[in-house]
């Protein structure tokens, strides 16, 4: 078998951050900072044996000697509401790693960007969710104070640059004591953190960073090469922003392309996507509309999310001056996949109690939305069985029933059972 080359590596790292994606903590105490501490420092000990499980099985694929260097660093958001009988139930909001390769042949550096962990309130609603405001860019831009991203990628900065640190050190500080030249440090995630990636790469490397000079002056006097890495990305920001990305990283492919494997995924600096995935469809006008018919005839997109996505996008509007400011990171699509192949629904036989009685096609949607945004990219990167199998995925099931319960927009009085187009776009 081949040795995995460097761009599935890079995406096997991506994944290793959402290994403690689902995973819950019971901590005792009556404060919530100190219960969200503890849980942080709970999660990230097991967090840790899931990763070397994952290293021990990735090395030897790769003939490489990836390990942790910095981290993980978990990220729980204090609990809003008191505790019972001083129990908390808790899951990780963020986590980002440092892996650094041993083998000595470069110094080469990935961090990797956890993406939404669907047990987290904070996670989906505001991270994720929280779109329809877009705020100043505050880790330096040229020119005017034109560059402008979502409040909840505002807030996810500002966990994954102040909040998370590792035995009382950031991950700017990490790298501000780093002395060799011709270091690597690629920024990397998928979904969520596919976006959050870039946003941190251009945060911390942007030569008027105010985060810490050290790291723009490596790139600058070291010779250090910092890119970006992501994977099924929502677009998060304005033109200004895209342009601001773009100009600090420019998209580039191999010199020397690697044999029998997508040309397409050879590309740093680009958002990498599938175009049957819903994700990183969503928020720009440009490619939002397809959500209406992404599936075609093999799928009818139900009016629960058709309404969800226009109101979403009807609130974006007025809230931005009457237009949407959101501007997609590959509008050219040159880095969308090949169109996978459709994969029929599967997980929603138990999906029919009392309880949760879904409007009709809503759970086969999630499901072959689930399928396109996971395993289709797990196939089309041609990732062994051996690693995949390592990945968590979210089970279909209750993800459908948390969309639905969940009366995103306020949408459930719309789900009728029937599927239409979406309206308003």
């Amino acid at each position: 078998m081949p040795r995995l080359n460097e761009f599935q590596q890079t995406f096997c790292l991506s994944l290793a951050s959402n290994l403690a994606s689902n995973q819950k903590v019971t901590v005792t105490g009556s404060d919530a900072r100190a219960a969200a501490a503890k849980a942080e420092a709970l999660i990230s000990s097991k967090l840790t044996v899931l990763l070397n499980d994952l290293l021990a099985v990735l090395n030897p694929l790769s003939g490489t000697q990836w390990a942790i260097d910095w981290g993980p660093g978990v990220y729980v958001v204090p609990p809003a509401t008191a505790a019972t009988d001083d129990q908390y139930e808790l899951t990780a909001t963020n986590v980002e790693i440092v892996f650094k390769d041993g083998s000595g042949q470069t110094d080469s550096y990935v961090v990797s960007i956890a993406g939404t962990n669907g047990a987290s309130d904070f996670d989906v609603l505001v991270e994720n969710l929280a779109t329809t405001r877009v705020m100043s860019w505050r880790y330096g831009q040229p020119g005017e104070a034109s560059v402008k991203v979502s409040s909840g990628t505002t807030a996810s900065l500002e966990i994954l640059i102040d909040q998370i640190n590792v035995n009382g050190q950031s991950l700017a500080s990490y790298f501000a004591a780093k002395t060799e030249k011709n270091a690597t440090v690629t920024f990397t995630g998928h979904s969520l953190g596919g976006a959050l990636a870039p946003a941190l790469a251009l945060a911390m490397c942007n030569q008027d960073s105010p985060i810490d000079s050290s790291l723009p002056a490596k790139v600058r006097d070291l010779g250090w090469t910092a890119r970006h890495y992501p994977t099924a990305a929502p677009d998060i920001g304005n033109q200004a922003y895209a342009a601001f990305l773009s100009e600090t990283f420019p998209p580039a492919k191999v010199d020397e392309p690697i044999t029998n494997f997508s040309s397409t995924l050879q590309q740093w600096n680009q958002k990498l996507w599938n175009p049957l995935d819903v994700v990183p469809q969503v928020w720009s006008e440009q490619f939002i509309a397809v959500i209406s018919t992404i599936y075609g005839s093999d799928l009818a997109t139900p009016d629960y999310v058709n309404c969800i996505v226009t109101r979403a996008l009807s609130a974006i509007r007025d809230l931005n001056g009457g237009s949407n400011p959101f501007w997609p990171l590959d509008p050219d699509r040159n880095g969308q996949f090949q169109r996978m192949p459709y994969i029929a629904p599967s997980g929603c036989d138990d999906c029919t109690g009392d309880e949760h009685s879904l409007p009709d096609g809503l759970c086969d949607f999630v499901s072959e939305m689930l399928a396109q945004h996971g395993s289709a990219y797990i196939s089309y990167f041609g990732i062994p069985q051996a690693i995949a199998t390592l990945i968590p995925l979210p089970p279909t099931c209750p993800a459908a029933e948390a969309l639905y319960d969940d009366d995103l927009m306020g949408c459930r009085s719309r789900s009728t059972g029937n599927s239409t187009k979406l309206g308003g776009v």
